[in-house]
């Protein structure tokens, strides 16, 4: 098995096929995390078996005064994910600290079903979709969305959409109260 160092966390490259599930979602979750960590997020990896729902935790810092606690749960499947990973993570935050932001991360996105119970969640919740740590995209945002909580928590986050060669992607963006935009 061949491993590439890629931001501190090693991932394995070979042998993919041939690997077990447990292996390839412990994967996806270390690269999830390095794609996060381009967005400022500063997380640290917890996932196993006994997780209990949580891959990643860590905080986003969004200024220097604004800190917010997030803890993610990483979906490495074949097919959208359904409602029930949303109200999953909705029950993590309730071990949680109020206003710690769920994250929910998968790889071929989610459902019009999760979408509505994301929507209607009252926990702060962001749903992203990303592709898997073998494409050739480096990792990035196919989908990023807030619902109204995690808005209400993040009100100088702006996110930005992009096309390019057919494809969207996202990319996030930090303002001040002057309308001044940076990236994060």
């Amino acid at each position: 098995m061949r491993l590439i160092k890629w931001n501190s966390i090693v991932i394995s490259t070979d042998m993919r096929n041939y690997c077990s599930a447990a292996i390839r979602g412990r994967n996806f979750e270390l690269h999830a995390i390095n794609v996060l960590k381009r967005i400022g997020l500063q997380l640290t990896h917890c996932g196993g078996a006994y997780d209990k729902g949580v891959d990643f935790r860590g905080y986003w810092n969004l200024s220097n005064t604004n800190q917010l606690k997030v803890v993610g749960d990483c979906k490495n499947f074949k097919i959208a994910c359904g409602p029930v990973y949303v109200r999953s993570l909705s029950g993590t935050l309730d071990r949680e600290p109020e206003d710690t932001i769920g994250i929910l991360v998968s790889r071929k996105g989610f459902t019009k079903e999760a979408h509505k119970a994301f929507k209607g969640n009252q926990k702060p919740l962001i749903l992203i979709s990303i592709n898997d740590e073998h494409s050739n995209d480096d990792g990035t945002l196919r989908y990023f969305d807030r619902n109204l909580k995690c808005h209400q928590l993040t009100p100088n986050v702006v996110v930005a959409s992009t096309f390019h060669n057919g494809l969207r992607s996202f990319q996030i963006l930090l303002h001040d109260n002057s309308g001044n935009f940076s990236t994060l």
